[in-house]
C-alpha cells in the first residue's frame, strides 16, 4: 500500500504530517577534480539557498574516491592523505588560528569564490592552500576538509586550480570537489 494510499486513511484534524523536508535538496556542488597535474582548473556556478535570510556555513571538501570498496586500496589512500597520523592533527597559531598538521602530501591549490548577480560578479574568497585535513569516510572514500565559507543566499562561481608541483600518488585515484551546506 503507498504512502499517499496510507495517509488518505487519517483525517487532516487526527493526524498530521509534514513531508516537505523528504524532498528538499540542499545546495551543493560535487565535480570532478584532479592532482595529475599542475595548473588544472576546474570552474562551476552554485546556487546558495540558505533557506533564511542569515549566512550559511558550508563546507569545502575534496573526496578521495574508492569505488572498489577494496580495503587495501582504502587503507593506501588514507596513509597517503595522513590519516593515521598520530597527533591529533591540529595546533593553535600564534593569531589563534587554527593550523592542521596531520601528515600527508602538500596538494597546493587556489580557491576562488565569486558573488554574480545581474550586473558584476565579486571575488568574495580567494585564497591558497596547501594542507588540509584528512577526516571521515567509508569504505569508497576518504572526506578531506578545505576550509569553511559563510554565504548569503544568492549565485555563485567557484574557481579551484592545482599549484606547484605534481603529487604522482594521486594521478590514480579519483577525486570529487564538493561544497554544501555544513551537516547536510
Amino acid at each position: 500500500m503507498g504512502i499517499l494510499a496510507l495517509l488518505s486513511l487519517f483525517s487532516r484534524k487526527a493526524f498530521s504530517l509534514d513531508l516537505g523536508g523528504l524532498f528538499t535538496s540542499h545546495p551543493s556542488l560535487s565535480i570532478p577534480f584532479s592532482f595529475a597535474r599542475s595548473g588544472y582548473v576546474v570552474t562551476a556556478d552554485f546556487n546558495a539557498d540558505n533557506y533564511s535570510d542569515k549566512e550559511g556555513r558550508y563546507e569545502v571538501n575534496f573526496v578521495f574516491e574508492n569505488k572498489s570498496g577494496d580495503a587495501a586500496e582504502l587503507h593506501k589512500t588514507q596513509a597517503l592523505l595522513g590519516v593515521f597520523d598520530a597527533s591529533n592533527g591540529t595546533k593553535v597559531g600564534k593569531n589563534g588560528e587554527l593550523i592542521y598538521t596531520r601528515a600527508g602530501p602538500l596538494m597546493p591549490i587556489r580557491l576562488t569564490i565569486s558573488s554574480i548577480d545581474s550586473s558584476n560578479e565579486k571575488t568574495i574568497y580567494d585564497k591558497q592552500l596547501s594542507q588540509y585535513f584528512p577526516g571521515g569516510g567509508n569504505q569508497y572514500g576518504v572526506h578531506v576538509s578545505i576550509d569553511q565559507v559563510f554565504l548569503k543566499t544568492g549565485h555563485y562561481r567557484i574557481r579551484l586550480e592545482t599549484l606547484g608541483n605534481v603529487i604522482p600518488e594521486l594521478a590514480n585515484i579519483p577525486v570529487i570537489f564538493e561544497i554544501g551546506l555544513h551537516g547536510k
